[in-house]
């Protein structure tokens, strides 16, 4: 069994980096997309607290096929690069595809594709109040109009040249939390572990015994 010992650690941004790459890659026999938006919510609020989320457990291989999705919910998903290692998704799924649908907010969409409710696009718009240090989603009853100015569309994080553009004007103790927003999700690392195991059935059997 081919486990990396000392588990890597990836920043939030290169997470979804990977996943927009092709890089990181969802294997069709993992369960759909099943997090509520409150979940989604709490993992960001995590990250932003510098609370552990979890490690994501990742299985690497060269130049083999496997059947993997072609979509994240509704979000188009690249082709994987030829004659390039990959990695594909064992443990973390959840976590991964919520990550990547808040911080995609201009990736391509099909909308000929049926699911779920939970796998909306709207679901992960999500806005942080820069007056309480809370994260909330776009259709949240805690949405308060007259405090509109106050909330910035955490998708722009990465996106330096759209982030000042739709930043808000803010007061000191706002340009103080937005500050704290920027920092953490910059900053934030997710322990990765990497089996590169050949045999197909020991990675079956690591899957089913993590899902079970």
């Amino acid at each position: 069994m081919k486990f990396n010992i000392d588990p890597e650690s990836w920043l939030v941004e290169k997470i979804v980096d990977k996943v927009d790459d092709g890089i990181v890659r969802i294997p069709d026999f993992q369960r759909p997309f099943v997090w509520k938006q409150e979940k989604i919510l709490e993992l960001l609020d995590s990250i932003y607290r510098g609370y552990p989320i979890g490690t994501i457990l990742i299985w690497r291989v060269n130049n083999k096929k496997i059947f993997t999705c072609k979509h994240l919910g509704k979000f188009i998903l690249k082709a994987p690069p030829k004659n390039t290692t990959l990695d594909y998704v064992l443990d973390g799924q959840q976590r991964i595809t919520s990550l990547y649908g808040v911080f995609s907010l201009n990736k391509i969409i099909d909308e000929n594709i049926k699911t779920d409710k939970k796998s909306n696009p709207d679901n992960f718009k999500v806005y942080f109040d820069l007056v309480d240090e809370k994260f909330l989603s776009i259709k949240s009853k805690d949405i308060n109009l007259d405090r509109i100015n106050s909330y910035f569309n955490v998708g722009y994080l990465f996106d330096d040249d759209e982030k000042d553009k739709v930043k808000p004007k803010m007061n000191e103790k706002e340009k103080v939390n937005f500050k704290k927003l920027y920092s953490a999700f910059h900053n934030f690392r997710v322990p990765v572990v990497v089996t590169e195991e050949e045999d197909e059935s020991e990675v079956s059997s690591i899957f089913e015994r993590i899902n079970n």
